[in-house]
């Protein structure tokens, strides 16, 4: 009975053994044991983590955002203020004087009006501050046209046109003028022109236009 206990007690150390030695074949992990007390440790990790970010998002919501720096207080001309809603474009000149964006929002509501007076002083303001602004001849000839001054606005055209002799628009709109002032020759050069440069881009709506102006021109 003594051996049968002896020998059971030994296959049980061997059993055991083999196991902590080779369990599983390849495992990272020594033992069961090993194994688990990994797990509750990474268990233990993320639950810290997850704690720590939610302490995290708590602080950011409890955090008072500054509110943005008010502009500063600009006085608007009355004399400028033809309608209320046009309060908004005068305070944004007044504040950024310099700025086309905000004097070509403003050129635009007054030519909206026909307040052609007022939309040709602020060019002569903005002008000061950017001499050189393409847009804002362009804004002044179409002005000319809409006032029958044309003789100024051909004026705006052709230094457009000599400063960028490839910017098709105030070449185009050169050349709708001169024919409106009977100037057939010189309209039909521009017209030539534009063709030219719309084949050279791939337009062909635009060259169409030309072509079709050609013909008129020619056929007078």
């Amino acid at each position: 009975m003594k051996a049968r206990i002896l020998l059971l007690a030994l296959v049980t150390m061997l059993l055991v053994t083999s196991t902590q030695a080779f369990w599983p074949f390849g495992s990272r992990y020594r033992s069961v044991a090993d194994m688990e007390k990994y797990r509750f440790d990474y268990y233990v990790s993320r639950v810290d983590e997850v704690r720590a970010l939610r302490k995290q998002g708590a602080e950011k919501a409890t955090q008072v955002t500054p509110p943005p720096p008010a502009l500063p207080e600009v006085t608007v001309s009355p004399e400028r203020l033809v309608l209320p809603y046009l309060k908004p474009y005068l305070e944004d000149v007044a504040r950024y004087p310099s700025s086309t964006i905000a004097s070509r929002k403003l050129v635009r509501q007054y030519v909206k009006l026909q307040r052609y007076d007022l939309a040709l002083g602020e060019l002569d303001r903005i002008f000061k501050y950017n001499p050189s602004w393409s847009e804002g001849f362009m804004l002044q000839a179409d002005i000319y046209e809409k006032t029958d001054q044309l003789a100024k606005a051909k004026a705006d055209y052709d230094l457009l046109v000599v400063s960028d002799p490839n910017w098709i628009s105030p070449r185009f709109r050169r050349a709708q003028l001169l024919e409106r002032m009977a100037r057939n020759q010189p309209a039909q050069d521009d017209w030539e022109q534009i063709s030219r440069l719309a084949q050279a881009q791939g337009l062909d709506e635009l060259n169409a236009v030309a072509t079709r102006h050609l013909q008129e021109l020619r056929n007078r």
